[in-house]
This record gives structure tokens, sequence and C-alpha cells, in this order.
């Protein structure tokens, strides 16, 4: 069965997963709340590796990388400010 283990191992689990995927995707559309350079769509895709590697200290180091990106990108946000409206 999936999702056999303690109710706290699966709770880590599911959010190291939905971390990974939220990651993955950012760095393959290269924007999360800004467009990403090279160098951070680079360390978006090694956070969402080390967040499904199956080790828990690698997983908490992706975990770390991945919320530092996430701050990294609001203050760059609120640096450059919202973008300029595109009509449609």
């Amino acid at each position: 069965f999936l999702l056999n283990g303690t109710f706290w191992q699966i709770v880590q689990v599911m959010i190291f997963a939905v971390c990974a995927i939220i990651a993955f995707v950012a760095c393959m559309e290269r924007f999360f709340l800004i467009r990403m350079t090279w160098f951070e769509t680079i360390l978006w895709t090694i956070s969402a590796l080390m967040l499904v590697w199956n080790n828990t200290g690698v997983n908490y180091a992706g975990l770390l990388l991945f919320a530092s990106l996430i701050l990294f990108q609001v203050f760059q946000k609120k640096r450059v400010g919202s973008p300029a409206h595109i009509p449609s």
C-alpha cells in the first residue's frame, strides 16, 4: 500500500513531494513570481531533485534551498515591482 508509515512520515513525504512538484514546474517554466535567470533555473532544478532524493538529510537541504529561492523571488519582485500589464 502507498502511504505506509507513521502519520508524521506521511506528512513529511507529502510536504517534500508538493514542494518538489512546485520546484520542478517552476524550473520548467523558468518563472515563479518573476522570470528566472538560467542560474536560478538550475538552482530550482537542484532543489526539485534534492526533494525527491531518498535521503532525509538531502530532502531537508532541498527544502531549505526551496525556501531560500522563494524568499529570493519575493525580494526580487518587491525590488523590481509588478510587471507591466500586457493587453490581450
